[in-house]
């Protein structure tokens, strides 16, 4: 299979590829945000002014003040109050079975001593009973509520997070993608073509004798660009300015001058790096014309 340098038109389209690429992942990590968003708003609502969370299914479980017992309410209210019917009917049950035997005894309708006695104690046993299951009702929905408290609370820290992994995974996958093709900001990735240049690099060193011909010292803004008079990108530049006799003169008489402008103004060297990279390009695909 034969090889080919890639080419001006091969990078556009890599690039485009590149681009279409980093819009699906945005429009998918844009379509995973609004669905976290929904369930976020449906599980614990919207803060309010005070920054408590409302309208959602679980919105009071993450309130603070939901821990705050005042007394029994829903479901454990309603099996207190039907244990202590029960409780009730048992001790109303057993005082009028206790004054039928009083009243067959002969005692009156108020008994004293022994019998109001009975009384009493049968009446604190049912006292006793009730407390004690309120006690224990108290008990068990303090703790349910503490537990739905953390549980909400550690399931809303918990989306918080996967959402940020989410966007920092969204992020860090355009960033590759772009790095694949571009390279990063600490080491930018070589274009093709200019990797064409890396033998004429090797090769400048021993080619003094020839470089008198070329005159080296003549290419003083592309020695300021691209970092040296032996550079790949200053050698192909000056060999393009010598098939061009009357741009070189110009280039030869402006050249010092301009190379020390741009070296002090980086607005001017930006717009002169573009054109001379625009030169390097047609130097390296051997276009001759001028730029």
């Amino acid at each position: 299979m034969s090889s080919h340098s890639v080419d001006p038109g091969t990078q556009k389209a890599a690039s485009a590829s590149s681009q279409a690429t980093d819009a699906a992942l945005a429009a998918q990590a844009n379509q995973n945000t609004q669905f976290a968003q929904q369930t976020r708003n449906a599980l614990f609502g919207t803060p309010n002014a005070s920054g408590q969370m409302t309208g959602g299914s679980l919105s009071a479980m993450t309130n603070p003040g939901s821990l705050l017992f005042s007394g029994l309410t829903g479901p454990y209210n309603s099996q207190y109050q039907q244990s202590a019917d029960i409780t009730n009917k048992q001790d109303q049950n057993q005082l009028a079975t206790q004054r039928q035997s009083q009243a067959n005894r002969g005692f009156s309708k108020t008994p004293s001593g022994f019998d109001a006695d009975q009384e009493l104690q049968t009446r604190l046993a049912a006292a006793g009973a009730n407390g004690s299951n309120y006690a224990t009702l108290a008990g068990k929905q303090y703790q349910d509520t503490l537990n739905n408290f953390w549980n909400a609370n550690n399931l809303m820290a918990g989306q918080s997070a996967s959402a940020n992994s989410s966007a920092i995974a969204a992020n860090s996958a355009a960033a590759s993608n772009y790095a694949n093709l571009y390279g990063t900001a600490s080491q930018q990735k070589q274009n093709p073509w200019l990797s064409a240049l890396s033998g004429v690099s090797s090769l400048a060193t021993g080619v003094g004798g020839l470089m008198g011909g070329i005159n080296a010292g003549s290419c003083w803004v592309a020695a300021e660009l691209y970092g040296g008079w032996y550079r790949p990108e200053t050698i192909a530049i000056r060999g393009w300015f010598q098939k061009h006799p009357i741009l070189c003169a110009i280039y030869r008489a402006v050249g010092p001058w301009w190379a020390q402008v741009i070296h002090r103004h980086t607005g001017l060297r930006a717009m002169t790096k573009m054109v001379f990279n625009r030169i390097l390009e047609r130097a390296v695909n051997g276009d001759s014309s001028a730029a």
